[in-house]
């Protein structure tokens, strides 16, 4: 596991709201990813420049909170050990 791309994703987080859930992200981050969710079937919409410059993925209620935080942790992973 490259521990500099460990750090780059870590504060990666969704956050459940009462229509969608949230999902915060450095837009070079965002897009790597928004095609990670979506090819596990994930929908959601993007909002970019949201805050601070990073992404916001609207990330549809039909993905419970449990199965998309499994989903960005899954993600995680394999980028921090995609930099070996």
């Amino acid at each position: 596991m490259s521990l500099r791309r460990a750090n780059e994703v870590k504060d990666i987080t969704a956050f459940e709201a009462t229509e969608k859930h949230s999902v915060f992200a450095k837009p070079e981050n965002a897009d790597l990813l928004a095609g990670y969710l979506r090819s596990k079937g994930v929908k959601f919409t993007r909002e970019p420049n949201a805050v601070g410059g990073e992404d916001n993925l609207l990330i549809d209620k039909e993905t419970p909170f449990d199965v998309l935080m499994g989903h960005i942790n899954d993600w995680k992973k394999q980028y921090a050990d995609a930099g070996r």
